[in-house]
């Protein structure tokens, strides 16, 4: 077996140290509630040093094959509730200083969904070793078919096909975490016959005409500082996730005019 020490930085500027255990291709880690602190003075150099001494104290005793207060769960028995388990993963997700805003919302609705299913099967207190194939089907059948969205003026009932999918990739996250944590043996989705996945939508894209964009911006509109918005992200191709974070700075004069200076955007393989 093979373990190491490593670090997640945290949005207190703190970075969280866990053991990462590899062994036959099975990956799990151990987070062991101890931190690094920004080196200010000597006093904080004392305190990382103490800590990073206890993790290598553990790291020996788990190398010596002694295991955690958690050993049962980390085994792979399950014994924890899905819904705990759940909450326990996000939270350390909302630690970390590396995931945006959207992605934690994206996780809270999974854990909302969950438990709501859970609900609606009358089994609140599932625990995560019967987290199997059926159940995982039948949650994302409840997704599609039965759930309402009650934040939609016509209360649509199910999910769209890209919204579906992604939420099934979330959902994923959640469980291969679960696998290397060793809460659960394997994902189930891997389970799922190929052909009941829930496949990529392919994109089917909508453009504005001239017309149509100078229809929109004569027309009265409640929310004219969303209307302007839009405007300006057609004419520039900037995204809303762009124009919202944009300042002055990003103003610059140039040769050929005023320009936008912002930092490049990783695209996908497709035609943006």
């Amino acid at each position: 077996m093979k373990i190491e020490i490593r670090t997640r930085p945290l949005k207190d500027g703190n970075r969280s140290i866990y053991l990462d255990f590899y062994e036959k291709d099975r990956r799990r880690y151990e987070y062991l509630k101890l931190y690094l602190v920004p080196e200010t003075d000597a006093q904080t150099k004392i305190q990382n040093k103490n800590a990073m001494d206890k993790a290598i104290e553990i790291r020996a005793k788990r190398l010596l094959g002694e295991s955690s207060d958690m050993a049962s769960v980390e085994n792979g028995n399950g014994d924890i509730p899905v819904n705990e388990w759940m909450m326990k993963f996000l939270e350390r997700q909302k630690g970390l200083m590396s995931l945006s805003q959207t992605y934690i919302k994206h996780l809270m609705a999974i854990v909302k969904f969950v438990n709501d299913y859970l609900e609606y099967i009358r089994k609140p207190d599932l625990r995560m070793s019967d987290f199997d194939k059926d159940f995982y089907t039948g949650f994302m059948d409840y997704l599609a078919n039965v759930y309402v969205s009650t934040n939609h003026p016509k209360h649509v009932r199910g999910l769209g096909k890209s919204t579906l999918y992604m939420y099934q990739c979330k959902l994923n996250t959640m469980l291969n975490e679960a696998v290397r944590e060793g809460v659960i043996k394997c994902n189930p989705y891997h389970s799922v016959e190929p052909g009941a996945r829930l496949k990529r939508p392919k994109d089917s894209r909508d453009f504005l005409t001239a017309d149509e964009l100078q229809a929109l911006i004569t027309a009265k509109t409640g929310t004219p500082d969303v209307k302007r918005a839009f405007v300006f992200c057609c004419y520039t191709g900037l995204r809303y996730s762009e124009i919202s974070v944009l300042t002055w700075g990003n103003i610059q004069n140039t040769q050929f005019g005023l320009a936008i200076h912002i930092d490049a955007v990783k695209k996908n393989r497709k035609t943006a």
